[in-house]
């Protein structure tokens, strides 16, 4: 709330994704380690409801599409690392 009311609502949008992402690092160290304790299902449908959310979009600008394109690559991501087959 300080930083929308200080900088503006882009800069405290961008600031908060910047935390969700280092947020995220430790789950994806833990998928990429050990990915067998992850639940598929459940990421995947977090997955498709990030798309689906994304389809809801009607006006295309960086303040309404910036935070659901960084969800789909987040749990795009988690895809990769629990779907991926490991050596």
């Amino acid at each position: 709330l300080a930083l929308w009311i200080i900088f503006g609502p882009v800069i405290a949008l961008t600031m908060g994704i910047i935390t969700d992402f280092f947020g995220f690092l430790p789950t994806i160290r833990k998928m990429y380690r050990e990915p067998w304790t992850e639940n598929k299902t459940s990421w995947t449908i977090g997955f498709f409801a990030n798309i689906l959310n994304m389809l809801a979009i009607e006006r295309w600008v960086f303040e309404i599409v910036i935070y659901p394109v960084f969800m789909v690559g987040s749990y795009l991501l988690a895809m990769v690392l629990i779907w991926k087959p490991r050596k």
